[in-house]
C-alpha cells in the first residue's frame, strides 16, 4: 500500500514541474484545473496536483487515497 501512495506523490511531482511548461497538458487538465480557482498554472502547489492524481485515479480527492 505503501508504494500506491508513493507512486502517487512521484507522479504529483513530475505533473507539478511539467504543468505550468506543457500547454497539452493544461488543455487536458483545464476542467479539474478550474475547479481549484488557479489564476494560473504557476500557481499550482503539490497539494492540487496531488488531488489531481489522486482524482485521475479514481479517487475522490488526496485524503481518500490515503484511507
Amino acid at each position: 500500500m505503501e508504494l500506491a501512495l508513493n507512486e502517487i506523490k512521484i507522479q504529483a511531482k513530475k505533473l507539478l514541474k511539467e504543468l505550468p511548461h506543457n500547454s497539452a497538458v493544461q488543455h487536458s487538465l483545464r476542467k479539474p484545473l478550474n475547479s481549484f480557482a488557479l489564476a494560473e498554472p504557476n500557481n499550482l502547489q503539490l497539494k492540487h496536483c496531488l488531488a489531481l492524481v489522486s482524482h485521475q485515479l479514481g479517487f475522490n480527492d488526496w485524503r481518500q487515497s490515503q484511507c
